[in-house]
């Protein structure tokens, strides 16, 4: 599972330019407004901010997991 969390963390971080451009396409052709534009970049960073610490998260249970594999060495 913590596995499945990081792939999603960085497919997330990889997909971040791509959501900014599309979001200043539709400013430019006029088809949302700057107001509407500073929510999407707060939620945009929310998200990050979100997966990341599920990717923390999930990098703990890793280590825990893999230190019980270990016999706690």
């Amino acid at each position: 599972m913590s596995e499945k969390v990081i792939r999603m963390s960085v497919q997330f971080e990889e997909l971040i330019p791509e959501l900014k451009k599309r979001h200043i396409k539709r400013l430019r052709n006029g088809k949302c407004k700057i107001q509407s534009g500073f929510l999407w970049q707060d939620l945009l960073m929310n998200y990050k901010k979100i997966f990341e610490h599920y990717r923390n998260i999930a990098l703990g249970i890793r280590g825990l997991n893999e230190e019980n594999q270990d016999g706690g060495k």
